[in-house]
């Protein structure tokens, strides 16, 4: 009875040490590319959570990686094209996550950014019109040549210089 106790103390030891292993979040990283965009086009991001990191350059593609997913989570998201517009759509289940995403646009292209929990921020000269909320972080932006729309219900924006109109 006495061994019979202790193998039983031992097994509950092992499953509660070994347990929380098992579960971990399995973290990978997904990249998809887009090239061959010409003239005006549109980056629209929608995540649930996660920071969005967005450098402009003078090309015509835009590549989108997202950086630490749970493996469980990449079902939920989804990065397409239709026309000369990007979409990056991020919902998980649970509804937080720390994925990161790191996304290289062209100039010209208008940004529409929103995420419920994370920082925004955009650098380079961006050509086009912007518009970025974020429900708990910081924005920040280089320099904008159209208009500007920065909402945050909790952090810090800091906005370069606008070429249009910007409300903050």
């Amino acid at each position: 009875m006495k061994y019979l106790k202790l193998n039983l103390t031992l097994i509950v030891l092992l499953a509660v040490l070994v347990a929380p292993g098992l579960l971990a979040a399995q973290l990978t990283n997904v990249t998809k590319d887009f090239s061959g965009l010409t003239g005006e086009g549109t980056l629209n991001v929608r995540v649930a959570s996660g920071d969005v990191s967005v450098s402009v350059r003078n090309s015509t593609s835009v590549q989108v990686q997202v950086v630490n997913i749970d493996q469980r989570d990449t079902e939920h998201l989804k990065i397409y094209q239709e026309g000369n517009s990007i979409f990056v759509e991020f919902d998980p289940d649970n509804g937080r996550s720390d994925a990161r995403f790191q996304i290289t646009a062209p100039t010209a292209f208008h940004q529409d950014i929103t995420t419920a929990g994370g920082d925004i921020s955009i650098s380079g000269e961006v050509l086009g019109n912007i518009k970025a909320k974020t429900a708990g972080g910081d924005i920040s932006t280089d320099d904008i040549g159209g208009d500007v729309t920065l909402k945050t219900a909790g952090g810090d924006i800091r906005l370069g210089v606008a070429g249009g109109n910007a409300a903050v």
